[in-house]
């Protein structure tokens, strides 16, 4: 009889690319009546990463200004392969386009008590009128208007039936 060991040999995936699978893909998130929506070439926005990733291997941290060049490259395959509309749901009428873009982050950290800071692609949504709204600060205010709708309609459940609902909290969520 032989004995079994459970285990997971990573080695054996680490190499799969996405890229070799798939070829295309269409994509939406849709947040009440908003919906972002788009499509991807995958086979081409992964290997372009991969190489871009290959230029750029170091075991050691890469310098500043280097990681900023590196972040920059993958934001432009972001943008060469990544199509990105944000539309309403119920009509279809575009609200804005979406774009990749480098982003500066400075944390502090309290583990080592310093400052950190690295480039990062993000995104951001350009509007008919040219404003550019970060796709976090976009979505966190469709979030609010959310849970503003939701606790206006828990507002008129407990006038209408003589409950006593709590408020839905986000910030009770996250704990």
């Amino acid at each position: 009889m032989q004995d079994y060991v459970w285990g997971w040999v990573i080695d054996e995936y680490e190499n799969v690319n996405v890229e070799n699978i798939l070829q295309n893909a269409n994509a939406h998130l849709i947040l009440m009546d908003v919906k972002i929506a788009g499509k991807v070439d995958i086979k081409k926005l992964g290997t372009e990463i991969k190489d871009i990733e290959d230029e750029y291997e170091s075991d050691e941290e890469l310098p500043l200004n280097i990681e900023k060049e590196y972040v920059d490259e993958i934001v432009k395959a972001i943008n060469d392969y990544v199509q990105l509309v944000v539309v309403y749901t119920d009509s279809n009428d575009k609200i804005a386009e979406a774009e990749a873009y480098t982003s500066y982050v400075e944390e502090y950290d309290d583990w080592s008590e310093q400052m950190e800071s690295w480039y990062e692609p993000n995104i951001r949504f350009i509007f008919s009128d040219g404003t550019p709204v970060d796709g976090e600060t976009y979505l966190n205010d469709e979030l609010d208007s959310f849970f503003d709708a939701l606790n206006d309609f828990i507002d008129d459940l407990n006038e209408d039936y003589d409950l006593d609902l709590d408020y839905v909290d986000p910030d009770d969520m996250t704990k």
